[in-house]
Order: structure tokens, then sequence, then C-alpha cells
């Protein structure tokens, strides 16, 4: 073991898989909050938003994300996976006498270019996130079971039907907002638009 190049590429190594997992968090993130964003802009199909079905993987999650055509959950799924790449190349880039000089410089360009796709992410991130506002991040069963424990879809079960389905037969549309519930509160919820006069 050569004690020169071992500590840098330990650290490039180690900043690597710290980097990868916080976009795979990021990745998860906008994976789920996406069909909020899409509730929220009103009279929204079921098969875009309460039945999607993504995959707990960036790789699975790219492909299906465009087949849905939900392209910025398909960006930062690449993002994702483009991360994985790094984690490589950044352990390539302190240079030795045992490696080439044309793969340190692979190494380095393949880093610089990924981080700097990161950084454009990240802005689109902060872009992002400003809407819709979620009082609790829908990444737990009991948060979004929260969003519709009041919800008027619920003593309908032809509705239920329709959206475990996923085709939105009968015309119905879906929102996320302000809504007033079965109980006549208002609150954060998902809800038919039927029922809560949206327009």
């Amino acid at each position: 073991m050569n004690i020169e190049t071992f500590g840098p590429r330990f650290l490039m190594t180690s900043l690597g898989i710290l980097v990868d997992s916080q976009w795979k968090r990021l990745e998860r993130e906008v994976r789920a909050v996406n069909p909020y964003r899409i509730l929220a802009r009103r009279h929204a199909r079921a098969r875009d938003t309460i039945a999607v079905d993504f995959t707990s993987t960036p790789f699975t999650t790219f492909t299906a994300s465009l087949y849905q055509r939900h392209f910025f959950v398909a960006f930062i799924a690449c993002v994702a996976l483009l991360s994985e790449i790094l984690v490589v190349a950044l352990s390539g880039i302190p240079f030795n006498s045992s490696q080439t000089y044309a793969a340190f410089q692979a190494s380095a360009y393949t880093s610089v270019a990924i981080l700097a796709l990161m950084v454009f992410a990240v802005f689109a991130l902060v872009y992002w996130r400003r809407q819709p506002l979620l009082p609790r991040m829908p990444n737990t069963l009991a948060a979004i079971l929260s969003y519709v424990c009041a919800s008027h879809m619920l003593e309908d079960p032809r509705v239920l039907q329709d959206v475990g389905s996923g085709d939105g037969r009968g015309g119905q549309t879906f929102s996320y907002g302000r809504l007033r519930g079965v109980d006549a509160v208002m609150r954060w919820a998902v809800d038919r638009d039927a029922n809560n006069g949206v327009v």
C-alpha cells in the first residue's frame, strides 16, 4: 500500500460516497413530492398522481418517470445515477505514478462535469421546492394518510376502484390544497374535485 496516494484516494472516495448518499435522499424526496405538485395545480388525473407507481431505485425511477413524462423527476434520478459514477471517478483524481495520465484526465473531467450538473440540479431544486406547501413531507404512511383521512373520495368505493385501476374512468380528477373534509374542517388534503367545488 502506497501511503502517499491512499490518504487522498480514501478522502476523495469518502466525499463521493457522501455526495452519492445525499443525492439518493434528494431523489426520494422529489419522487415523493412530485404527485402533490401536480395535484396542487388542480384537476389532476389519478394515473398521474394518486395511482402513480415509482420504484425505489433511481434507475427504475428514471425509466418510469420518462415514460410517464415526469421529466424533472427523471432529471433528478439521472443525477442520482451519475452520483454513483462520481464515486468511482473521484477515486481516480489523485494522480500517482502507477496511473496513466489519460486515466487521470478522464477521472478529473468526468468528475468536474458531474459536479457541474449537480450544481445546476441544486439550483433547479431550490426553484422546484417552492410549491406546493406541504406541512408534512409525504415520506411515511402516516403522513400520506393524514392528507386523505377526511377525504370525500373515501366514502365512495367507485372512486377508490378507479384510483386503484389508475385509468381514471368516469373523468374523476383530484386536487391538493386547503380543502374541507367530511368533518367540515379545512385542512391540507387530497380529495376529488367534485366535492370541493374546485373550478
